[in-house]
C-alpha cells in the first residue's frame, strides 16, 4: 500500500513539474494582464525600496512630467514594485510634408513599439530636481538634477526597460531566426524593433559573414588545385597574399556599408557631447554646463587621468604580466606532454592525448577573459567618465588590450619564437574549436538556461500562490479598465495627494512585465563584438597556417547570427533603443588589426620556410630584407586605397549637402521672418509713441 503511494506521489510530481515547466518555457500572452497599448515602459524597483518613497517619485512625475500615464503596479510573484508607463497627447503636425510619413492616418502604427519607448524614455529622464526635493531621508538632490538618473545609480530603480511587443516580435523572429536564408538579415526590421546600435552590430557580422564565405570559398578552391598538385607552398603563399588583400578590402568596403546604413536611419550626424545627458553612475561636484547653464556634476580631467596612470594603467598591466606567465607554464606542460608521449608511447594512437594542454589552454583563456572583465569594469568605473560612449570606449580599450594578449601571445610564440609550424596548425584549430562551443554555451545556452529556472521558479511561486488561494483565478485582461486597479495620471496643475489614499494594481497573474522583468538586461553588444575580434584576429593573422579557419569561423558565425537572434529575442529584456554612428571604436581595433595581419602573414612565410624553398639560393638576411620591403609596399597600398576610396558613397554626400542647403535656407527664411516681425513691431511702437506726443502736444 505504502509502495503505490509512493508511486503515485511520483508520477503526481512529474507530471505537476512538466506542467509548471511548459508554463516556465513559454510567454504566456493568456494570462497577461497589461495590454500593450497601456504599457510602453516599465521601472522595477528594488525590493528595499520604502513604499512611501516609491509613491514620493509616483507623484512627482504625475504633478512634473504630465505627459506619462503610469500605472503602479505590485509583482506579487516576485515582491517588487513596477510603474508601467505609456504617454498619449497632441500635437501640432504639418501635413505638407505628410507623404515623407508611414502610417499617417494610423495613430496606433504611426510610431513603432521601439520609437514610442524612446519617447516615454525621454520623458521619464526629463524629470529635474527643485529646491527641497529629498528621496527618504538618505538621498537628497541638488537642483536640475536627474532624478532618474540619480535613482539608477544609487539602486533604488532596478531596471527600466520597454515592454516588448509580441506581435511585431513574432513577425520579426519569423523573418529573422525562422528564415531559410543563411545569412540574409531583415536588418531595417531589426533597427525598426531595436534600435540602430543593435541593427548595427547585426549588420555588421552579417557583412563580416559575408566576407568570410568568399574566403572561405577561395580556401577550398584553392586547397583542392593545390592539393591534386601536391604543391602546398603556392597555396600557403596564395593564401597569405588573398589573406592580406581580403583584409583590406573587406574593412573598407564595410566602412562604406557602415555610412550606408548610418544615413539610412538618421544617425550620421552626431549631437555635441556636452548637450549628452551624463551617465547615471557619473559622480562629481556641480557646476554650471557652459551650454544650457543648468547646475551639472563636474569631475576634472586631471584626477581621471591620474587614476589612469597611477591605477588602471599599472593594473592592466599586471593582469598581462600574468597572463604572460600563465602561458608559459602551459607551454612548458604542452612540451612535457608531448616529451612523456614520445618517451612512453610509440605509437601514434595516444598521439591525442597531446591535445590535452591545448584544450586546457583555450578554457584558461576564457577563465582569465571573465576574471580581468570583472577587473576592467571596476576600473572603468572609477575612472568616472561622463559619457556612456566614453565609458564603454575606455572598457572596451581594456578588454581588446587584454584578450589580444590572452588570445593571441601562445600563437605568436610559436609561430616567431618555436616556429613550430604543425604545433601552430594543431593550437588554433584547438583553440577555434574549443572557444566556439564554449563560446556558445555562455553567451546563448546559458543565458536561456537561466531565464528558463528563473520562469521555472515565478511559475511555482504563482501555482503556489494560487492553490494557497492567495491570488484570483478568475482575473483576466479586463481587469485594466476598472478603476480600482489602475492609477492614471492627474492634471499638471493639481497638487500632489497622498498616495497611499489611491488603489493600485496588485494581480496574482503573471503578467507580462513581471515575466520580462525577470529577464536578464541586455545592456551592450560588447561581449558579442569581443567574440567575433577575437575570431578576426585568428583569420586575418593565421589562417594560412589552418586555411580551414576561415571555413570554421563561417560556419560559426551563420549559427552565432541566428543564435544570438534568438537569445535578444526570447532570453533578454528588450534593450531601449540607443543612436550610434557606426561601430565605434571596434572599427579602429578591426583596423589596427588588418595592419598586424600584414606582418603576421609575410612573417609566416618566412618562418615556415616558404620563402627559402622559392630562392634557396638568397641568404636568411636578404629574404628578411625582401619581406619588410613587400610589407612596406603593402602598407602603402593599404594607405592609398584608404585615401581613393572615400568612407562616404558620393549619393550620400550629395544629399547631405542638400539637406545643409536646405537647412541654411530655411534658417535665412526664419531670419527673414523675425526681422520682419521685428520690423512691424518697432514701427508700431514708434506710431504710438508718436500718438501720445501729438495727444501730449494737443
Amino acid at each position: 500500500m505504502l509502495t503505490i503511494r509512493i508511486s503515485g506521489l511520483k508520477d503526481e510530481i512529474k507530471e505537476r513539474g512538466r506542467q509548471v515547466l511548459s508554463d516556465a518555457l513559454k510567454w504566456q500572452p493568456n494570462k497577461t494582464v497589461v495590454k500593450s497599448n497601456e504599457c510602453d515602459l516599465v521601472a522595477i524597483f528594488n525590493s528595499s525600496a520604502s513604499y512611501d518613497n516609491i509613491c514620493w517619485y509616483f507623484n512627482l512625475l504625475q504633478v512634473r512630467v504630465p505627459q506619462l500615464i503610469i500605472r503602479l503596479n505590485y509583482h506579487k510573484q516576485s515582491g517588487q514594485y513596477a510603474m508601467y508607463l505609456t504617454c498619449r497627447g497632441m500635437r501640432e503636425f504639418s501635413l505638407e510634408e505628410s507623404e515623407l510619413f508611414e502610417h499617417l492616418h494610423n495613430p496606433q502604427l504611426f510610431f513603432s513599439s521601439q520609437q514610442r519607448a524612446s519617447i516615454i524614455h525621454h520623458f521619464l529622464l526629463s524629470l529635474r530636481a527643485k529646491p527641497g526635493d529629498i528621496f527618504g531621508d538618505k538621498l537628497k538632490f541638488s537642483p536640475e538634477q536627474n532624478i532618474t538618473h540619480y535613482l539608477q545609480s544609487a539602486g533604488v530603480i532596478k531596471s527600466i526597460f520597454p515592454l516588448h511587443d509580441m506581435v511585431e516580435m513574432r513577425l520579426l523572429s519569423r523573418s529573422w531566426i525562422n528564415s531559410a536564408s543563411i545569412i540574409s538579415q531583415p536588418i531595417d526590421k531589426v533597427e525598426r524593433y531595436f534600435g540602430v546600435r543593435v541593427a548595427l552590430y547585426f549588420a555588421w557580422l552579417g557583412h563580416y559573414t559575408k566576407a568570410l564565405l568568399v574566403f572561405s570559398i577561395f580556401t577550398l578552391l584553392s586547397y583542392v588545385y593545390f592539393n591534386k598538385k601536391n604543391n602546398f607552398n603556392a597555396h600557403y603563399t596564395l593564401t597569405a597574399v588573398f589573406n592580406i588583400l581580403w583584409c583590406m578590402m573587406y574593412l573598407e568596403h564595410w566602412r562604406r556599408t557602415s555610412t550606408d546604413y548610418a544615413y539610412r536611419w538618421g544617425t550620421l550626424d552626431s549631437p555635441p557631447s556636452l548637450l549628452e545627458e551624463p551617465r547615471p553612475n557619473f559622480t562629481g561636484d556641480l557646476a554650471p554646463c557652459p551650454i544650457t547653464k543648468r547646475m551639472v556634476p563636474h569631475y576634472p580631467a586631471y584626477k581621471r587621468k591620474l587614476i589612469l596612470l597611477i591605477i588602471s594603467s599599472p593594473v592592466t598591466l599586471i593582469c598581462i604580466i600574468g597572463v604572460i606567465v600563465m602561458t608559459y607554464f602551459l607551454m612548458e606542460l604542452q612540451q612535457w606532454t608531448d616529451k612523456w608521449i614520445e618517451d612512453e608511447y610509440q605509437n601514434k594512437r595516444y598521439t591525442w592525448m597531446s591535445y590535452g594542454p591545448k584544450i586546457l589552454h583555450a578554457i584558461c583563456i576564457m577563465i582569465a577573459d571573465a576574471i580581468y572583465k570583472a577587473i576592467a569594469v571596476r576600473l572603468t568605473e572609477l575612472e568616472n567618465h561622463r559619457l556612456e560612449d566614453t565609458h564603454r570606449n575606455f572598457l572596451i580599450g581594456k578588454l581588446i588590450l587584454f584578450q589580444f594578449v590572452n588570445s593571441f601571445y601562445l600563437l605568436f610564440f610559436t609561430a616567431f619564437v618555436t616556429q613550430d609550424m604543425k604545433l601552430l596548425k594543431q593550437q588554433l584549430s584547438t583553440i577555434l574549436i574549443v572557444r566556439q562551443f564554449t563560446g556558445n554555451f555562455k553567451e546563448v545556452f546559458l543565458p536561456i538556461g537561466q531565464t528558463r529556472l528563473k520562469q521555472f521558479y515565478l511559475s511555482m511561486r504563482y501555482e503556489s500562490l494560487k492553490a494557497a488561494g492567495s491570488v484570483d483565478q478568475d482575473s483576466d485582461n479586463s481587469d485594466i479598465d476598472d478603476p480600482d486597479q489602475k492609477v492614471t495620471n492627474r492634471k499638471s496643475d493639481a497638487s500632489p495627494v497622498p498616495f497611499r489614499n489611491r488603489a493600485f494594481s496588485i494581480d496574482g497573474r503573471i503578467s507580462q512585465p513581471e515575466q520580462e522583468a525577470i529577464l536578464p538586461q541586455y545592456d551592450d553588444s560588447c561581449e558579442d563584438y569581443l567574440e567575433m575580434f577575437i575570431q578576426f584576429g585568428y583569420v586575418s593573422m593565421f589562417s594560412c597556417a589552418f586555411p580551414f579557419a576561415s571555413v570554421l569561423a563561417f560556419l560559426n558565425n551563420v549559427l552565432e547570427i541566428r543564435a544570438d537572434a534568438y537569445k535578444l529575442t526570447t532570453a533578454y529584456k528588450r534593450p531601449i533603443a540607443m543612436p550610434a554612428s557606426g561601430i565605434g571604436v571596434w572599427q579602429t581595433a578591426l583596423e589596427i588589426v588588418s595592419y598586424i595581419a600584414v606582418a603576421t602573414n609575410i612573417g609566416l612565410l618566412y618562418v615556415s620556410g616558404t620563402l627559402d624553398r622559392y630562392l634557396p639560393s638568397v641568404s636568411d638576411t636578404n629574404q628578411i630584407l625582401l619581406l619588410v620591403f613587400f610589407e612596406h609596399i603593402v602598407f602603402a597600398i593599404r594607405y592609398m586605397i584608404g585615401q581613393l576610396i572615400p568612407d562616404t558613397p558620393a549619393f550620400i554626400e550629395n544629399e547631405v549637402a542638400i539637406l545643409e542647403h536646405k537647412r541654411r535656407e530655411a534658417l535665412k527664411t526664419l531670419e527673414r521672418e523675425s526681422m520682419k516681425q521685428y520690423q512691424k513691431t518697432r514701427s508700431k511702437s514708434h506710431d504710438q509713441h508718436e500718438e501720445v506726443k501729438a495727444s501730449g502736444d494737443i
